[in-house]
């Protein structure tokens, strides 16, 4: 997992919707449900730690229509 610690305020947000974007297509069940287990819960775990990141730094996080 990524040290979301040593980015910046830009670049921590940025990896935020980057982050918001891969667990969207998991929510959406884009690809084969079952078989995507491993990496949707590593992708949403990644995705909680950044959002933990945020809230520590007091940088808002707007929701473009991500399924979150």
């Amino acid at each position: 997992m990524k040290d979301f610690t040593k980015l910046n305020d830009k670049d921590l947000l940025e990896e935020a919707h980057r982050l918001a974007v891969s667990v969207s297509y998991y929510n959406a069940a884009e690809g084969n449900w079952s078989q995507e287990t491993a990496e949707r819960e590593a992708c949403k775990a990644e995705f909680r730690a950044c959002m933990i990141e945020l809230k520590v730094r007091d940088i808002d996080f707007i929701n473009k229509g991500y399924l979150l």
